[in-house]
Formats: C-alpha cells, structure tokens, sequence
C-alpha cells in the first residue's frame, strides 16, 4: 500500500490541533468559567485562544518540520499569506505590484529643489534578495520588488534625477550571490553592507568629486577588525516560519581598526547634548544586541540598534568638511556605521519616524553638501516618499 505523506501529515496535524485545544481550555478552564458567567463567553474565548495557545511553541517547530518533510516553497503566514524558501534555502517575503510614479514624481521634485540651491542628490538602489541569475523564479512570481524598483529608477532617470544602482553593481563586481543575505533575514549581510559603502564612498569622491583624504585606506577591509559568530542568527523571516526551516545564520561584525571619536545627537530629542560619546564601539555599536545570545536577538541592529528619526554623526578625528544627509530605511544602519568613519559630518533622516522634519529647511539649517536617498526595493509607500508634506500628491 502507497503511504500518502500529505494525508498523514493532516492526519497528525488535526490530531496535535485538538490536543492544543482540550490543554488551552483546561489550562483556562477558570478564565472559560468567568467568561461564561459574565455573557463575554465569544470573545474572551478568542482572546484566550489568540494569546495563551498550549504547546504553541513545539506546534511552530513542528510545522516547520513538516513543510521541510513536504520540500515546501510556500510557507503559510498569517499576516504576509506567505513566505517563500528557494531552493537555496533562503526566506523571502511577498510583496505587491505597486504604481510607482507618484513616488518618483515627490522624489523628482524634491531633487529639483535640491538642484535649484546646488547641491547634489543622488538615488541609491538597495537589492533585495531576488538576485537576477541566481534566485529561483518562484520568488518572482510572489514578489515583485525588482519590478516596482526598476520601473521606479527609469522614471527617474528619464528625468535626468542621478540614480545608483547596487543591484547593477553586484554585476558588474561579480559578487558571489550565495554569501550577500541573510537566508533567515531580510537583509543583507553586514560584508555586503561594507562593500555598498566602499561603492557609496567612490560615488561621493568620483561623482561628487568630494575630497576625502586617505579615502582608500577607509575602503580596505584590511583596515577593520571582523569577528564571525556562527549559527547565532534566526532574523525576521526566521522567527516566522521556524528554525528548522532555513537554520541559523552567521554573522559578521565588522568595526575600524584605527583610532576614531565621535559625538552623536538625537536631533529629535537635543541638538546641545550628544545622546552618544566616544569610540566607534563605545557610541555606535549595541553590545547587548552584539553579544546576546539568544538567537532572536536582532545582530542587524548591532549598528545603532533601531531606525532613529534622525541622527546626526560627528566624526571628531575627520577633518574634510564634508557634510551629508542620508535619507534612509534599516539596510543603512551598518552602511551608515562605515560611512561615519570617512566624512565629518553624516545625518541620517528615517521618515516613519521624523514625520515633524520639514526636509528642505534641514537641508538650509545645516548647510548640506549632498543628499543622498537609500531605499531597498521593498519601501514604496507613502510615508518613505514625504519629503515634504505640500508635494505628496
């Protein structure tokens, strides 16, 4: 007789199924009881099913070996539909097929007005995880993030706006695909991370044609201390679907093997007192993000440790006069961190949540020498492209 994996697989799901529900209910059985005598029977239940499930844990682990068991690429996802795993092992989430031409239309004009006082702008295209050439089509066909950021940057340049992009990039350097994300996570690793910056660094001295001395010695890695941690990493996709599915990942911490200083100012919260003080390690780094062991713990966010409204990096040891605004999403926070060690002076704005910051009077406050925007190909929505609260239309 053939053995049918999908029926069993079902089978033994529904049975789990029910013994979850029969040990929530016993283990709540007083709160059913309270429920019951004051009338809220229907919805304290969904509240008690929603928030103390029994063995939900070992259910989540449990699932995740059975879509490995079944080779799953689609894996079920209540808020997302799904998550996708190549054949490579990597996670991907889902994304829409969105109109891109109001957001390139408020980053035009916002260019324009750049222009109009001088100072250069430039797009940055980030990559996501569906590499051309490399990553299964499946991918595609559930997200459609190189679709929405190609179509977006031609707008651009068909408006004569400077756009550099990192996708092309990868190309053109031939990198090698396997080792540029996370498999667990959205983002990419932090070496990719110090490669884009070596790339954005060359874009300030060749396109900008910005002074940067010694700029070459800040581009060797030669020049940094790394520490690979291994199988410490279960990123935001991972926490989703399980560690079984896709494993841990390794991660790379990478920090300047030379003297450096900085004073850091929360611009949200004092322009007088830096909310940080220091060294590299000592104002950027998060070493309880760094050296928590709990593989959960977000090893992206060792670099500042969330997307700050805006922070403004003083590099107390540089000495170039160089002042720049880096409009940003969460892929810049190791780029930042490495972009700090080069330039005087770095600003990094985060529109979801400096929603009170009027950009074209920054730029005028603090006399900016460039403004640089960089996205990855998943941020399209309204709030990354506000600039200004009068040209979103």
């Amino acid at each position: 007789m053939k053995i049918d994996k999908y029926k069993i697989t079902t089978l033994i799901f529904l049975i789990i199924i029910s013994i979850m529900c029969v040990k929530t209910f016993w283990n709540n059985k007083n709160s059913f009881a309270e429920a019951f005598s004051e009338g809220n029977l229907i919805a304290d239940t969904n509240q008690i099913y929603s928030e103390n499930v029994a063995y939900s844990d070992f259910f989540i682990d449990l699932w995740s070996e059975s879509q490995n068991v079944l080779s799953a690429q689609l894996l079920d996802d209540a808020e997302y539909g799904v998550i996708i795993k190549d054949s490579k092992g990597f996670l991907h989430f889902p994304s829409n097929d969105v109109n891109v031409e109001k957001y390139a239309n408020n980053t035009i004009e916002f260019a324009n007005k750049l222009k109009d006082k001088n100072i250069p702008f430039v797009y940055i295209q980030a990559p996501n995880k569906d590499l051309k050439g490399y990553t299964d089509e499946i991918v595609s066909e559930y997200n459609f993030s190189n679709k929405n950021a190609t179509e977006f940057l031609e707008i651009l340049n068909q408006n004569n706006i400077l756009t550099f992009d990192l996708r092309d990039e990868i190309i053109k350097d031939n990198l090698e695909r396997e080792n540029l994300f996370y498999k667990t996570d959205h983002h990419w690793t932090t070496s990719t991370a110090f490669w884009a910056f070596t790339k954005i660094l060359s874009l300030l001295e060749n396109t900008f044609n910005f002074d940067i001395p010694s700029g070459d010695f800040y581009k060797d890695i030669n020049n940094y201390k790394t520490q690979k941690i291994s199988d410490c990493y279960l990123g935001s996709l991972g926490r989703r679907v399980g560690e079984s599915v896709a494993g841990l990942d390794d991660y790379l911490f990478i920090e300047p093997n030379f003297e450096t200083s900085y004073n850091i100012y929360d611009g949200l919260v004092s322009l007088n007192k830096p909310a940080f003080s220091g060294n590299f390690r000592k104002s950027i780094v998060k070493e309880h993000i760094l050296t928590n062991t709990d593989v959960t713990s977000n090893k992206h966010a060792s670099y500042f440790e969330w997307d700050y409204g805006n922070l403004i990096i003083k590099n107390k040891l540089v000495k170039n006069d160089v002042k720049i605004l880096l409009i940003k999403d969460s892929y810049s926070l190791p780029v930042a961190a490495f972009l700090s060690t080069a330039i005087e002076e770095l600003h990094m704005i985060d529109l979801r949540d400096a929603s009170t910051i009027n950009l074209m009077d920054y730029v005028d406050e603090n006399n900016l020498d460039a403004v640089m925007i960089m996205y990855n190909t998943e941020i399209f929505t309204d709030t990354m492209f506000n600039f200004n609260s009068s040209i979103i239309h």
